[in-house]
């Protein structure tokens, strides 16, 4: 399923095994790489509107992005094989998501959900959700922000993001559980040079590892906001 595939990939990395014991298969990359557009490498790809031919089991992660959820935009995505269907909650018609057996993923990249919104959509159980992008150089604030949007949301977030993120702000967010960056404009360069920085960050902690490390980042640690 697109949901395991998307959450397997920033879990905690399990021990490796002793001896000299082939992998059965190799270990999905902690954070995914999504692009709007065929780009060589990318590990998601986003249509903006149906694709004529039907998508293959051999091809990346493959979803939809409307402006407007219809039950025609649903239909026309299942047709064509697609994992999954993005749009924003505000412009999604209710009939919509009746009955779809699609996956959705919800695009919040215009401003951060209050807590009783949040809990609301998480009921849409989506597979992502795409939050607004930080600022660079990665403040705290933010950091906590994304984790507890994320939390509340019961769901793995993505950003976009540009290609020369730095290493430390990139292991951050990938510590906070970011699953999936988005690259918008995508350069098959970019994607591989991404892709080996992302391999080469330093492995995740096992809990076992880090139950005893003084500093921790908390997921909701601040008070609740006022609802509107």
């Amino acid at each position: 399923m697109p949901s395991d595939r998307i959450r397997q990939g920033n879990q905690r990395q399990p021990a490796r095994p002793l001896g000299f014991r082939a992998l059965k298969e190799p270990p999905l990359p902690s954070i995914l790489i999504a692009a709007r557009g065929a780009v060589e490498g990318r590990d998601i790809q986003l249509f903006s509107a149906p694709p004529d031919e039907p998508i293959t089991v051999d091809r990346p992660l493959c979803g939809l992005e409307v402006e407007q959820l219809t039950v025609e935009a649903v239909q026309a995505a299942r047709n064509a094989g697609l994992a999954f269907v993005l749009f924003r909650p505000g412009a999604a018609r209710a009939d919509a998501l009746v009955n779809a057996e699609i996956d959705v993923a919800l695009n919040l990249d215009d401003r951060l959900p209050k807590r009783g919104e949040a809990q609301a959509l998480a009921m849409l159980r989506p597979i992502m959700v795409l939050l607004p992008s930080p600022e660079l150089p990665l403040s705290l604030g933010d950091l906590l922000d994304a984790r507890r949007a994320a939390a509340l949301l019961d769901a793995p977030f993505a950003l976009q993001l540009p290609a020369d993120i730095s290493d430390a702000d990139l292991q951050a967010l990938r510590d906070s559980g970011l699953a999936a960056v988005l690259l918008d404009p995508a350069e098959q360069e970019e994607v591989g040079a991404l892709r080996e920085r992302i391999a080469a960050l330093p492995p995740l902690r096992r809990r076992s590892e880090s139950a005893n490390l003084r500093a921790s980042i908390p997921t909701a640690s601040f008070e609740d906001e006022p609802e509107d």
